[in-house]
């Protein structure tokens, strides 16, 4: 039983050393690689289209429009005032 467990152990090792010393540090990210990505959505030729299409719609009249900067450096926004 210790004789197996030493051979396995030995083998083991030797296999992460041959491992170890065959890997080849090459850097695996390509300076020159382009990476594509594409999205489809579906086109609606009229509003009814879309209405039949849709799980739930949603009607209203904007009331007021605000503007409000965001601090990039400091990552904080404006304070939202729930009524």
């Amino acid at each position: 039983m210790k004789k197996r467990a030493f051979m396995l152990v030995g083998i083991l090792l030797i296999s992460i050393v041959m491992s170890a010393c065959s890997s080849n540090s090459k850097s695996t990210t390509n300076e020159n690689e382009t990476t594509i990505i594409q999205a489809e959505y579906p086109v609606y030729d009229t509003a009814e289209e879309i209405v039949d299409a849709s799980d739930l719609v949603f009607s209203g009249t904007v009331t007021e429009i605000n503007y409000e900067s965001l601090n990039v450096k400091s990552e904080t926004g404006p304070i939202l005032k729930l009524d």
